[in-house]
């Protein structure tokens, strides 16, 4: 932003002449070889326009005065309607300078102007930053980013608080949507939003949380990235969203043999596992016996996750397949 209104404040000098009244320029007559310096002003935001006696002689055109409208509180210029007296002006001008002397030292005069400008706008920078350091926001550490994370990270307000969320995905899944990926029904990409980009203020840390200290009110972490790197992070308030690992209630079996669908990793391994038993069952010399026990997929559970991946499994099977 300071680059930008930088460089349009010194196009504007140089257009417009030395810094002696900063007015607000409604409407004016430019010239051609102007006109696009003036849009490129007015669209990077900028409304003001650099105003003075040596900047009407600079320019020497006979309407550049006459068509400009300021504010109440803003000093008039002399009026210079006759064109005759202009040139006059404009003559007796070049005689004592040339054009390019004249432009350069508009613009040396300009500089001195910016560069004054700059130092204010740094030293209130810098009066903000030790204040920050001074009076440091709270932090707040977000566990997960599931649901809970994800509409806390899009709704806190991050000029108040330091927020932090730490997770070992760095994405947010939309699980009603799940079923469909399992089956290719939509793609994986379709139902995740990378947790970085719901609140581009918020830090995040691709981790696993091991414990939490409430009394020390730290977090250690393991990272979740090549050289698994552990380390801590203080909090002033902690908000759990971790959510809750499927209940297999200690059933012999179910780990080793099963398909779970919380995340995007299960749908993924239960697709390539439906696709390799269709395989498999293809290959010929295999009993129709057989064939038929490698095709029964029993789902467990009559939640909504259940609900759907039986209706999904179905139309896969049903409308897919059988092209």
């Amino acid at each position: 932003m300071i680059k930008v209104q930088v460089i349009a404040c010194i196009v504007t000098v140089i257009l417009a002449g030395p810094c002696s009244a900063f007015l607000p320029l409604k409407s004016a007559w430019i010239p051609k070889q102007h006109a696009f310096a003036l849009r490129r002003i007015q669209h990077s935001g900028i409304s003001t326009a650099v105003i003075s006696q040596r900047t009407v002689e600079g320019l020497a055109l006979e309407k550049a005065t006459s068509n400009l409208t300021f504010s109440e509180n803003a000093p008039l210029l002399p009026s210079m309607s006759n064109p005759r007296e202009t040139r006059i002006r404009l003559a007796k001008l070049l005689q004592r300078t040339s054009l390019e002397d004249l432009a350069m030292q508009r613009i040396t005069e300009a500089s001195g102007d910016v560069i004054n400008g700059l130092a204010r706008m740094l030293n209130l920078d810098k009066r903000q930053t030790n204040a920050s350091i001074a009076h440091p926001k709270p932090r707040v550490v977000v566990l997960g980013s599931g649901w809970v994370a994800q509409a806390f990270g899009s709704s806190i307000d991050t000029s108040k608080f330091e927020t932090i969320c730490i997770s070992p995905r760095s994405y947010f899944i939309f699980t009603p949507m799940l079923a469909s990926a399992a089956v290719g029904t939509v793609e994986y990409r379709s139902i995740t939003d990378p947790i970085r980009q719901v609140n581009p203020n918020v830090d995040f840390c691709h981790a696993k949380v091991n414990r939490v200290d409430f009394d020390r009110k730290t977090v250690l972490c393991k990272a979740e990235i090549q050289g698994q790197q552990s380390f801590e992070v203080s909090y002033d308030y902690l908000v759990l969203s971790i959510g809750m690992q499927s209940n297999t209630f200690n059933t012999p079996g179910v780990q080793e043999y099963c398909f779970f669908l919380k995340d995007l990793s299960d749908a993924i391994k239960l697709r390539a596992g439906i696709m390799e038993q269709f395989e498999a069952a293809s290959l010929p010399g295999i009993p129709e016996q057989r064939i038929r026990q490698m095709l029964t997929f029993v789902v467990i559970g009559g939640g909504p996750v259940g609900v759907e991946m039986s209706a999904e499994l179905f139309d896969f099977i049903d409308q897919d397949l059988c092209r």
